[in-house]
């Protein structure tokens, strides 16, 4: 392929790798005289050198006859000789002047023919040793030809792309990277930096810079284009994967900046620039990283945070970025040097993740998990505590039995059966916090309940506190206790008035919640499902910051010893997760405190209520034989005691193992009485199952501190042993009484 401009022909000298082969001796002879015949005629212009020849054959035949007749003469000849010497020797001149005229010519079309030759091959030394490929297009306005380039670096046959019109290839440009303006397929004009995106038979992207020169024939015709693509495939790569990751970096939540080593800012994406409460748009340049920090906290960062990244490359720690606002952000920050050619430091990269909402998640976990552990605290304390409640009521019971004239020791033993039920309200409300008292679960519509405990509650805080209840939707019904979700609103009730001294407003407002996957804030850890929200709000002075946290936890109270016990609150949250919900507190000073109760709704768990137990076939069940298992050796004494005095026959074992020993011995066994929560890898259920395993008659009665159930593996939750009724301490001797005779009527029928 040779470039050519009009007619005029470039000659370009190229250094050639090849060796050449030493000259013949013929070859040298020819070669010297045509550098005498050379030299001679390079001092002859090429113009007028056959104009000389003219000249020269003209003179000779104009002074021919002269000459002639000096030889004739001089040197004697005769006319006829003479005449003859004079033709031979116009002969002989012009033969010359013809020769001459001819091989100069000759020479010349020669070396034109050898410079047309060497610059073509020139113009291929140069194509094969580029790094572009070169292309060729008619007027038809296709490739009609390229240099072998192409397939160097792509691998395919210069044919793949033979034949593509300029259109394709300006449909086929890669806009992004250089914008298609004045690039038209009937413009005729220079086009430059046209890429194109070209993928070969292997499946690899290539990307080609294409510029072109249209060309144009002597009469001005349309010729076509020439021009050349260059391999920009690595720049556009690394191009697009700098976008991709800008992308990445402006897209990102997370703030991420960029600074001088002196804390000059020179980049913040759009996340830091949202985190901190900047514009998108806004220029931050003349702010430093002192600017971004909390009143103090620069110091912070550079006297110990940035030493330790110089000295260790990197740094890594929470700390404090502040909002526009002036409100302080803790983060999670990498802070990177980058460092130039000469080994010093360029400038300095920050990574930061806002941790508000991890934080307040580690809080409510922190919180959670303290209330978990005073749960368990205050249960086990509770238990016992029901324990102890136990002996002491029922040997005042016995106490009072002994002496029924005396007046004095009657009001004594009542005295301490009273203190006994005061202290089995106090388990009850810490068996509340800790969820393990007694529920009894079942579909209650909240609006009924809401409403109907609403005069109470105006009775209750007096005329100066207004009560107003409302629902802006069909509430659902939901699955709880009913009694003690009444308790529950009244104990959020009374604590509102005692935030409103000079009176206020408290509203009740219900909604149903649909929560469709693990929540957070609000609606706590909850399970998805329906919900129904109860928003207990007051006007009162607000619950300050520092003790928001703390509420919930048992004891903890601000009235001082004279108004609460601190137990309230506490029930209500433990009321609230036993039953499968939660609640949740917002409050602002001066301004008013939000409860959020948050109870399942009955649909959502429905047919998990069980029905009531049979109570047909009771009979008064005196004198059964009945096998006491309690761990507790007051306790159990106490109760075989009371079982005696009701006239039972009655058996005792401190555990299961024992209990297990003794039925041995027993020919008739009419009912288990076991404690639920015994010691020894064996507790009540499991002694009940193995009991009636070998008794099948036998009736169960279990009794307990608290609640265990929800201690009660998967695997054990259709044990039909787990149907059993449950009699709960402390309890008195007409209760007991009561339970067994019911126990033995469920085990008779």
């Amino acid at each position: 392929m040779s470039y050519l401009d009009g007619d005029t022909i470039q000659v370009i000298e190229v250094m050639s790798d090849e060796v050449p082969e030493p000259p013949t001796s013929e070859q040298s002879t020819v070669d010297n005289q045509t550098k005498v015949h050379g030299s001679i005629l390079k001092k002859l212009s090429p113009t007028w050198l056959p104009i000389i020849y003219a000249l020269l054959g003209a003179a000779w035949i104009l002074g021919s006859d002269y000459a002639l007749g000096m030889l004739i003469e001089w040197s004697q000849w005769d006319v006829q000789y003479a005449q003859t010497i004079k033709g031979l020797v116009f002969v002989a001149i012009t033969a010359l002047s013809l020769y001459l005229i001819m091989a100069h010519y000759a020479r010349r079309l020669t070396r034109e023919a050898q410079a047309v030759v060497d610059a073509e091959r020139s113009l291929r030394d140069f194509s094969d040793a580029a790094t572009d490929w070169l292309w060729e297009m008619g007027p038809d306005m296709r490739i009609n030809s390229i240099s072998g380039r192409f397939t160097a670096i792509t691998g395919d046959r210069p044919d793949a792309i033979l034949g593509l019109s300029r259109d394709e290839l300006i449909e086929m440009a890669v806009s992004k990277f250089a914008p298609r303006k004045d690039v038209s397929s009937t413009a005729q004009q220079p086009f430059r930096d046209l890429i194109y995106s070209y993928r070969n038979r292997a499946g690899r992207n290539f990307y080609f810079r294409l510029s072109g020169k249209p060309v144009f024939g002597h009469d001005g015709t349309f010729l076509g284009y020439r021009g050349a693509g260059s391999d920009v495939t690595r720049e556009v790569e690394l191009r697009m994967a700098r976008d991709r990751l800008a992308e990445i970096i402006e897209s990102t939540p997370d703030f991420v900046a960029t600074a001088e080593l002196s804390g000059k800012l020179l980049f913040i994406n759009c996340g830091g620039r949202k985190l901190l409460g900047f514009g998108l748009n806004e220029d931050l340049t003349h702010l430093s990283m002192a600017d971004l920090r909390p009143e103090g906290a620069d110091t912070d960062f550079r006297k110990t945070i940035l030493p330790a990244a110089l000295e260790h490359g990197s740094w890594a720690g929470r700390t404090a970025l502040r909002h526009r606002n002036g409100e302080s952000k803790m983060v999670s920050i990498v802070l990177l040097l980058h460092t130039g050619a000469t080994g010093d430091v360029d400038f300095l990269s920050m990574i930061a993740r806002d941790l508000t909402e991890e934080l307040q998640t580690e809080e409510r976990l922190r919180r959670a998990q303290r209330m978990d552990a005073l749960g368990q605290l205050t249960g086990g304390l509770a238990h016992d505590f029901n324990n102890l409640l136990m002996v002491m009521m029922g040997s005042a019971e016995a106490l009072a039995e002994r002496i029924p004239n005396d007046e004095e020791g009657q009001r004594l033993a009542e005295s301490i059966l009273q203190t006994g039920e005061r202290g089995a309200d106090l388990t009850h409300r810490l068996l509340s916090f800790s969820r393990k008292q007694a529920l009894r679960p079942e579909p209650v519509d909240a609006w009924e309940l809401v409403t109907a405990i609403e005069p109470l509650l105006r009775r209750t805080l007096g005329d100066r506190i207004s009560v107003e209840a409302q629902a802006p939707e069909e509430i659902w019904t939901v699955l709880t206790d009913k009694t003690e979700l009444e308790t529950c609103l009244l104990n959020l009730a009374l604590n509102a008035r005692d935030a409103m001294p000079d009176g206020g407003k408290l509203s009740i407002t219900l909604r149903n919640e649909r929560v469709t996957g693990t929540g957070s804030g609000s609606i706590g850890d909850l399970p998805a499902g329906d919900y129904v929200a109860i928003d207990v709000t007051d006007t009162g002075t607000g619950i300050p910051a520092e003790i928001l946290g703390r509420i919930f936890e048992p004891f903890f109270t601000t009235k001082g010893d004279l108004r609460g016990n601190g137990l309230g609150l506490s029930m209500v949250y433990g009321f609230a997760r036993q039953t499968g919900g939660t609640i949740s507190v917002s409050s602002e000073q001066n301004r008013g405190t939000t409860f959020r109760l948050i109870l399942p709704s009955a649909h959502r768990e429905a047919g998990a209520i069980s029905s009531e137990t049979d109570q047909s076939g009771l009979r008064d069940g005196a004198g059964a034989t009945i096998l006491v298992v309690e761990d507790d050796p007051l306790v159990r004494a106490n109760l075989v005691a009371q079982l005696q005095h009701l006239g039972h026959r009655v058996h005792e074992a401190d555990s299961g193992t024992e209990a297990l020993a003794r039925l041995e011995s027993i020919p008739v066994l009419d009912l288990l009485l076991t404690d639920m929560v015994m010691p020894g890898g064996m507790n009540g259920q499991d002694v009940a199952r193995k009991i009636q395993e070998r008794r099948p008659g036998a009736a169960i009665l279990f009794t307990t501190g608290y609640d265990d159930r929800s201690q009660v593996s998967p695997r054990d939750k259709d044990d039909e042993t787990l149907c059993a009724p449950i009699l709960y301490k402390p309890y008195r001797r007409p209760q007991l009484e009561q339970a067994v005779k019911e126990a033995l009527g469920v085990g008779s029928s």
